[in-house]
């Protein structure tokens, strides 16, 4: 029926009309409804969403004053609340647990309104399920916590980055204590601030691949609050919190592994170039490794050693006596 058909019919079709819609509503609702006697609390009607919600049957419901209904004993526990939404005229309560039928446990949220039909008053109970809702939000708070949790006890720096000014927006200890400065300074410090080998253009130009790729793995150098200068191992990507995008960074501090591969490669290097024969072995007597002035000397190729024991050289393309006397063997 369109507005034109409905505004020619008299006022008992309009009433006709418009008690189906509401019949229709009350039926397919996704909420649970209760009407009450306003004066009584028995309860009028109830609709099939929260029969099949509760798993009382409809009969069940009726001619019960709402107190009486054993599922909504947190919901109006007494006469006297039931008078008091007499009064007021609107209840709402939010995370109301409901016992179904069968012992299961469901979150509702609970609003009822007082409204007048003809000269009666009534009371309309809408009770919907937020048990889904309620799981979700516990879930995140959990999800946050552990979150929380791996954020603050972790070894390695995190930080997470405003990526429109560069700005620390937080940070762990780790992270603050690696860079020497307070909690109150490093609030406000910007990337360039601790940034050693980056243009502060470089740097936006680095978060510009990160939000394009998603993630990018880096060296760096920071530079603490004393000045000093420390090689850093950085993981960079954009996630996803409360809806928007952040630059979150974990960061480990790699200087000792540095200064370690570079002491490697002196040591390396001195014993490639010593013109001494140095030959490395397990202590099981297996040969691992031969410097140049070994193999010049010994007659060998270094591939030929490998995985040998140091007798190989007993038979070798030098005189026996001559290992004997460089290394007893």
């Amino acid at each position: 029926m369109n507005i034109d058909e409905l505004a020619s019919l008299p006022a008992e079709g309009k009433l006709a009309v418009s008690e189906l819609r509401y019949r229709r509503l009350f039926e397919t609702a996704k909420d649970g409804i209760l009407i009450l006697d306003a004066e009584t609390g028995m309860v009028v009607d109830v609709n099939p969403f929260l029969v099949e919600l509760v798993g009382y049957t409809h009969q069940q419901f009726l001619n019960k004053a709402i107190w009486e209904l054993g599922f909504m004993k947190d919901a109006i526990a007494s006469q006297k609340k039931f008078h008091e939404l007499q009064r007021q005229e609107y209840v709402r309560y939010e995370n109301l647990p409901l016992e179904t039928a069968d012992g299961r446990r469901k979150d509702v949220e609970f609003v009822s309104n007082v409204y007048r039909v003809g000269n009666k008053r009534v009371i309309q109970c809408n009770i919907r399920d937020i048990t889904e809702r309620r799981q979700a939000a516990a879930a995140l708070k959990e999800s946050e916590e552990r979150y929380r949790l791996l954020f603050e006890q972790s070894p390695d720096g995190i930080v997470v980055i405003d990526p429109e000014t560069a700005r620390f927006l937080a940070f762990n200890e780790t992270a603050h204590r690696q860079l020497g400065y307070s909690r109150a300074e490093f609030a406000q410090l910007r990337i360039s601030d601790v940034e050693a080998s980056e243009t502060s253009q470089e740097t936006g130009a680095r978060i510009a691949t990160v939000l394009r790729q998603g993630r990018n793995d880096f060296e760096t150098l920071h530079r603490t609050r004393q000045g000093e200068i420390r090689n850093i191992y950085v993981t960079a990507q954009f996630i996803e919190k409360h809806g928007q995008p952040i630059y979150h960074c974990v960061w480990r501090d790699i200087t000792a592994r540095k200064l370690a591969d570079a002491e490697r490669e002196r040591l390396l290097t001195a014993v490639q170039q010593s013109a001494e024969m140095i030959l490395i072995t397990d202590a099981d007597g297996t040969i691992r490794y031969g410097n140049p002035a070994f193999e010049k000397t010994s007659g060998y190729n270094l591939k030929e050693l490998v995985g040998q024991t140091s007798r190989i050289l007993r038979s070798g393309k030098q005189n026996a006596e001559f290992y004997q006397q460089m290394w007893g063997c």
